[in-house]
């Protein structure tokens, strides 16, 4: 075996520019799809690095609770109360809860935004995960509320702010304006039981107050507040049937035991009562990313696979011709004496080294194509994501490899092992003698590559034209010369009337800079998937039974309409007139006008926040505004209300929003310098301009167009190139043919007509194929789409039109080269 994979190497070598050519193709192909392979393994395939993560169980209920929610995620949340609930229940091996909390930490003289889990005392014992330093929390840490001010570090924010220095150890980190003592720092792959997060710290769950004051502020039963992610781990030789099956009755009697607690908030008793309680495998955990990524991931691994496809069938193509023109050193070595099998193995051990190569070349373009990726996307929905090709990726790549070289050598090995000696050795022609089947196979490899090209470039158009739409769309508001940032004051231990003295001051200060137009403020932050939302009784609204009557919702400052410039349609926007003392006053937007008053007049009607029998309709609607995109641009409208900041009584995260005449960025230093002369331990962040904003709202669909134009690009050129090589082939073979019907009085014209229309019938047989081909893929790709169907027939006339015109090209030298054959020459030749 030796000597000929010696052998193979040195006849590679003999050719350095066809082994360059099909290492570059085989690479691209490789390359892109280990590339999509690792983000959909990371996203969608891995499981949890835990203890038996088979055995874990999330909660999810079939309807929504009254009162509030809060959550990073698609999941159900819960309340406090329910989870202490659970875990007493004696249903499962462990209940165990986790939430997201962003925190102010000091340390070393400087304050910052981090981001922290608040987990279960049982989390890290439950899941298995020991501290590679110090120790993991434990059940001791979460016993009394607010006792226990102790916290891990993640690994990524132990190595990047302490430089894996293990002097933090025991040492005090100030979370929200309280002392915390490090005691660990948690493993380099451990990020929590979220996807694509990667906690700066994790704390005790009996922290909530210190780190959620947003929670404890509320005037809100606990009960009422939901913000807990609920896990389980299955007691041994329980099966998921089973838990289910004991589960529901502990959930109901939680429900009758809260209905006699919260009689006064609920409305309807027999839907609260009737909520039923999932249990839903979480080997893979929870992942908001996994949700909003696996179709498009899908699709994207379909592309890079069908590039592959392209590019095997062109190497097989190379490597057939290459064959082919060796069938006389074949002959010859076959009439010496040497084994076929001998001579097909060779062709084949050729293909081994070039696919060996390929490989190794498409894992690095991986590796680099892969950084680039997960720098594209906004930093926060890639945490925990890396470059890093892992086994599961390597062991993909080798199978592409495997697959690659037995589809690329076996056409070659086979075609050496039925050369007849004779034959060959007998014809002398250019390229005489080959048999109708590799003709017919070299046609069928050009069409279906056309085929594949035309099904890439119709979802590449598909894809363009959607992120066209999204850029183009209007969100309601102008994000032009506006600039974004945020403070939380509650994390610094403001008082929800110190935070709201804070805001105010801060906007005055920001209205009188110079070349600032107006300035404003909200609880939630526009297009950054962030929502807010609350249960309401509308007045002389009858909702149907199982309806859920609520509104998305955001608290803003006097001025905000305008500095967004988002249209009030009716009566007026919030001013200084509307403080606490004053009457509770609303602006509602048009969807929420549609929704609960159709087409009457809602300016002077009243709502309340909740329901239950005892509502009292206090907030008057004072304005109605046009509809915006709140949470991101893919959005569908909704019901949405505005109320001013000075009528809350919780002191939230405040976005501020600049409009100003100057550039975004030239203005950003001296807002950091402003708001640092107000509290210089108060963090600012997310700092940008809305514009940038806008486009990170569209990341994902950046990337999904961006990769779709690529890979279809790189089809079509394969394509093309494998299109010129079949009609040179065919003028180099058909050499003489062409000299004897231009002895016969062909002109150059017919001669070049002739090829051209040759090639026209491949592209009209491909392009009829990868039609139908991209119509009934098409359909899969259409939830990711926006304002553009998924058969559009401007986006399929574009791409037959491009694919036929670089057809035509690739056609039209081997074309003109059959125009200027000289009969006498062709003739003489033969």
């Amino acid at each position: 075996m030796l000597p000929d994979l010696r052998l193979a190497l040195r006849s590679l070598l003999k050719t350095p520019g066809y082994a360059l050519v099909i290492v570059a193709t085989l690479a691209l192909g490789i390359g892109a799809n280990t590339a999509i392979f690792s983000l959909f393994n990371q996203v969608v395939l891995r499981l949890l690095p835990v203890k038996d993560p088979q055995q874990l169980v999330l909660f999810h209920s079939s309807k929504g609770s009254p009162g509030w929610s809060t959550s990073d995620n698609s999941q159900t949340v819960y309340s406090y109360p329910i989870y202490r609930d659970f875990a007493a229940a004696g249903v499962f091996q462990d209940v165990l809860a986790r939430s997201a909390a962003a925190v102010s930490l000091a340390y070393g003289g400087r304050s910052e935004r981090a981001s922290a889990e608040l987990v279960s005392g049982n989390f890290f014992p439950s899941l298995g995960v020991a501290a590679v330093r110090g120790r993991a929390l434990g059940p001791a840490d979460d016993q009394v509320e607010g006792g226990h001010p102790v916290v891990v570090l993640g690994y990524g924010y132990w190595q990047r702010q302490f430089g894996g220095d293990e002097a933090v150890l025991n040492q005090a980190l100030t979370v929200n304006g309280r002392a915390m003592t490090v005691v660990g720092v948690a493993p380099p792959d451990f990020h929590g039981v979220m996807t694509g997060r990667d906690p700066d710290l994790f704390a005790p769950l009996a922290m909530w107050r210190e780190l959620r004051p947003e929670l404890a502020d509320s005037t809100e039963p606990d009960r009422l507040k939901h913000w807990l992610n609920i896990l389980a781990r299955l007691a041994p030789q329980t099966t998921l049937q089973q838990a289910q099956a004991a589960v529901g009755p502990v959930y109901r009697a939680q429900l009758e035991e809260e209905v006699a607690q919260l009689a006064s908030h609920i409305g309807d008793r027999d839907r609260f009562v009737g909520r039923s309680l999932q249990l839903v495998p979480a080997v893979q955990g929870i992942s908001s990313l996994r949700d909003q990524i696996e179709t498009p991931l899908n699709l994207l691994l379909a592309m890079a696979g069908a590039v592959l496809l392209i590019s095997c069938v062109n190497v097989a193509g190379l490597m057939l011709a290459r064959a082919m023109a060796r069938r006389r050193e074949t002959a010859i070595r076959l009439a010496l004496g040497a084994a076929r099998w001998r001579i097909a193995r060779g062709l084949f051990l050729e293909s081994l080294w070039l696919t060996a190569f390929g490989t190794a070349a498409g894992l690095l373009i991986a590796h680099a194509t892969l950084t680039g990726l997960l720098s594209i996307p906004p930093a926060s929905d890639w945490a925990g994501l890396d470059a890093r090709l892992d086994g599961r990726v390597l062991a993909f790549a080798l199978t592409l490899a495997a697959l690659t070289a037995l589809l690329c050598g076996l056409l070659p090995a086979v075609q050496a092992w039925r050369t007849s000696f004779a034959a060959a050795l007998k014809d002398q022609s250019a390229g005489g003698g080959e048999a109708p089947r590799a003709t017919a196979f070299r046609k069928a490899i050009v069409v279906s590559q056309v085929a594949l090209s035309m099904l890439l470039l119709v979802s590449a158009g598909l894809f363009a034209r959607s992120l066209y739409n999204l850029r183009t769309f209007d969100p309601g508001f102008r994000s032009e010369n506006l600039l974004t940032f945020s403070i939380d004051p509650a994390l610094n231990g403001y008082s929800p009337e110190r935070g709201r003295q804070l805001n105010d001051e801060l906007l005055r200060r920001l209205r009188a800079l110079p070349g600032v137009a107006d300035a404003a403020s909200s609880a939630v932050a526009v297009l950054t998937n962030m929502n807010m939302s609350s249960n309401i009784t509308v007045e002389g609204y009858q909702p149907a039974p199982d309806e859920s009557v609520g509104s998305g919702k955001n608290i803003v400052s006097p001025g905000f309409f305008q500095t967004l410039g988002i249209p009030v349609l009716e009566g007026r926007g919030f001013n200084e007139r509307d403080t606490a003392d004053s009457p509770n006053v609303a602006v509602v937007n048009q969807a929420f006008v549609q929704r609960y008053f159709g087409e009457g007049d809602a300016v002077g009607k009243r709502f309340a926040f909740g329901g239950g029998d005892n509502i009292k309709l206090d907030v008057e609607i004072v304005g109605v505004a046009g509809n915006q995109k709140s949470a991101g641009l893919r959005e569908q409208y909704k019901p949405f209300l505005y109320t001013p900041s000075a009528q809350s009584g919780q002191l939230m995260r405040s976005a501020f929003y600049v409009r100003t005449a100057l550039d975004e960025a030239s203005l950003a230093p001296t807002v950091r310098e402003l708001v640092r002369g107000l509290d210089p331990e108060l963090p600012l962040f997310e700092m940008k301009s809305v514009e940038l904003v806008l486009e990170e709202s569209i990341a994902l669909d950046r990337l999904v167009a961006g990769l779709a134009v690529a890979f279809a690009a790189l089809a079509t050129v394969l394509a093309t190139l494998g299109l010129f090589g079949l009609m040179a082939y065919n003028v180099t073979r058909r050499r003489r043919e062409i000299g004897v019907r231009m002895a016969l009085g062909a002109s150059h014209q017919n001669v070049t007509g002739l090829i051209v229309r040759q090639a026209c019938a491949y592209l009209a047989i491909g392009l009829a194929v990868g039609t139908l081909a991209a119509g009934a893929a098409a359909r899969y790709a259409e939830s990711e789409l926006f304002g553009v169907t998924a058969h559009d027939a401007a986006v399929y006339a574009g791409a037959a039109a491009f694919l036929a015109a670089a057809g035509l090209l690739a056609a039209a030298l081997p074309a003109r080269q059959a125009g200027r054959v000289d009969p006498m020459e062709a003739l003489r030749h033969e």
